[in-house]
Parts: structure tokens; C-alpha cells; sequence
């Protein structure tokens, strides 16, 4: 069902973009198809570095018009889920630190246009999530990063969710970090074993577990376990062609 409704929607997406270009096809031919006998009349320099515009004196001179289009068009806006780094992504293209950035989200609260070249202007925008999320790993995956904000959530059970997918999907780059011996740990006894390993220990030799699951969730936003991926591309269907 899912894989049915991400090819529908694919579907409508390409049949709009391949609307849109051919309906600016069709612009622009009969624009030049009505417009050539006279650019080539006047000449194709004259038309297009002309600085008047005058038709019933004969002048037909566009170049301030391609300069003001150009001031006024040449935009564009970046849109993500929240805390994936949109804002330091424009201050890298702007080369400097015009837009606040931190590690967690809800930092930018509203639209701010940003101009990366005389006549580029990039728009930063707040982070934007589903209105709703039926898939409760993705949703997880979302917590993972802090697109949600902790405060909504149980970052304990939170971080052993984390710790548990890190066991499978890379365990030998999560026990080095965590110096965890064992494995096959998981649950609470997991999070145990992570708070021994890095020294997490309260009165009567108890482990932190709430240190343990802030100091997972931080290290694994920063990238300090490493460059982890938790998500693949689907593989192709053999039989599909």
C-alpha cells in the first residue's frame, strides 16, 4: 500500500513538472515565433543590450527588463524537517553566520531571505513536519535527530530505542564509543552497559541511566559514534521489469 501511494503521488509530481515545462515550451515558441521577423530587424544586439523600450518610436530595447527580472526572480527557498541544518547550510552558501543555527529544533521561527550573490536571494524557512506520522519508526528516526522536540518525548526510552537500532545497523563503531562488551545486551541491561562503559555511576554504584540516555542522544546528533545512516534506499524490484 505504501509503496502503491509514494508511485501515485510520483506520478502527479512528474505529470505536473512535465505539464509546466511543456506549457513554457509553447510560451516561448510563440513568443519568438511572432517576435523573430522584428529582432531580426533591428538586430539580435540591439534587442538584447538595448537600454529603451519604446515601440512607437521603434525602439524595442529589453536589457533593463532581463536585469530587473533578474533582480526580482533569482530566488530560491530551502524547506526541511526541523534541526537537519537548513540555516547552516545557507550561512555555508552566504559565507558568514547571518542566520541563527543550534543543535535542536524550532531555533528558526520565521521566513528570512538571505542574499548569497548580487542577484541570488535564498529564503530559510521553520522546519515542517506531517501533520500526522503513522509510521512510528520514522517517527522515532525523527526523535533520533531531534526534529521533535525532547521535551514532548521519554528520551530514556527514546535512547534505548536508539541504542538498539545502533546494535544492528552499526555495533562495532556503537560498542567501541560505548565500550560495551556484549553484544547481545539489550533493553535496560543495554543501557546499563552503556553507563559502566563511560563511567555513569550514582550513590550505591547505580547506574545514570537518564546521563546515559542524554549523553547517547547528544553524541549520536553531533555525529560523534560516526557517519550513521539509518535508512536505505528500498532495493529494486528484480521482477518489476
Amino acid at each position: 500500500m505504501k509503496s502503491f501511494r509514494e508511485n501515485f503521488m510520483k506520478a502527479i509530481f512528474l505529470s505536473a513538472a512535465c505539464t509546466s515545462i511543456a506549457a513554457v515550451a509553447l510560451i516561448c515558441y510563440f513568443m519568438f515565433s511572432s517576435g523573430l521577423p522584428t529582432i531580426a530587424r533591428i538586430g539580435p544586439a540591439e534587442f538584447l543590450l538595448g537600454r529603451s523600450w519604446k515601440p512607437l518610436n521603434d525602439l524595442f530595447g529589453i536589457f533593463p527588463m532581463i536585469i530587473g527580472s533578474l533582480w526580482v526572480t533569482a530566488g530560491a527557498m530551502v524547506v526541511g524537517v526541523p534541526n537537519v541544518g537548513k540555516s547552516t547550510i545557507i550561512n555555508t552558501l552566504a559565507g558568514s553566520k547571518t542566520l541563527k543555527a543550534e543543535d535542536r529544533p524550532g531555533v528558526t521561527r520565521a521566513n528570512q531571505w538571505v542574499r548569497i550573490a548580487p542577484f541570488i536571494e535564498i529564503m530559510d524557512s521553520p522546519g515542517l513536519l506531517w501533520p500526522r506520522l503513522d509510521d512510528q519508526q520514522a517517527a522515532r528516526r525523527l526523535a533520533y535527530i531531534a526534529a521533535i522536540r525532547d521535551e514532548v518525548l521519554d528520551t530514556y526510552r527514546l535512547a534505548q530505542s536508539l541504542a538498539e537500532e545502533l546494535m544492528v545497523l552499526e555495533p562495532e563503531l556503537f560498542m567501541n564509543r560505548f565500550r560495551v562488551e556484549d553484544a547481545s545486551l539489550r533493553g535496560q541491561a543495554l543501557m546499563e552497559a552503556i553507563c559502566v562503559g563511560r563511567g555513569f555511576i550514582g550513590r550505591g554504584a547505580v547506574p545514570d541511566l537518564d546521563r546515559g540516555a542524554s549523553v547517547l542522544l547528544d553524541e549520536f546528533r553531533a555525529g560523534r559514534i560516526g557517519r550513521i545512516s539509518l535508512e536505505t534506499p528500498p532495493a529494486e524490484d528484480s521482477h518489476a521489469h
